[in-house]
């Protein structure tokens, strides 16, 4: 059976396999700075209470960075021990907050500004462009993973 892989290289000269780590290095420091920054606000000197609470309000989002960070940490250990199974939760993960975003922005390019459409515009496509790119990461994982148990296999039934 052959399977269909969209995208050979990412950005169309890094192996897809370098540019999802690149790509997830950036993501997890990115990530771990927010949640960084949000864990630590109380010591912030903040005199104003309203933005301390604001700061409060925004624990839940700190949850929702926490687990996306884990789900990229157990994608980039797919990844390395070449392991689709660990890779398919992140791609859930990423078409969910696709869908999310989509709605959010919407609903900001309704209610406050057209600029929220441009942002989803070009944001958009390059998260879609992205998640093309780990689906044809993770085809590929997976039919290395099919060719070797093939060759184990073979290598069984003449041993």
């Amino acid at each position: 059976m052959k399977i269909f892989t969209p995208v050979s290289k990412c950005c169309f000269c890094f192996d897809l396999k370098y540019g999802f780590l690149t790509w997830a290095v950036i993501t997890l420091v990115l990530q771990s700075t927010i949640i960084f920054m949000l864990f630590f606000s109380d010591y912030l000197p903040i005199e104003q209470p309203e933005e301390h609470a604001y700061l409060k309000s925004m624990m839940p989002i700190m949850g929702y960075i926490i687990a996306g960070t884990v789900v990229l940490l157990i994608a980039v250990k797919g990844i390395v021990q070449e392991r689709s199974i660990l890779i398919y939760p992140c791609i859930v993960v990423m078409i969910c907050d696709s869908i999310l975003e989509l709605i959010i922005y919407v609903t900001l390019a309704i209610m406050v500004s057209w600029i929220y459409l441009v942002i989803l515009v070009i944001g958009g496509s390059l998260y879609t462009y992205l998640l093309i790119c780990i689906i044809s990461l993770y085809k590929q994982v997976k039919r290395n993973e099919e060719n070797n148990l093939a060759l184990k296999s073979t290598g069984a039934n003449l041993a």
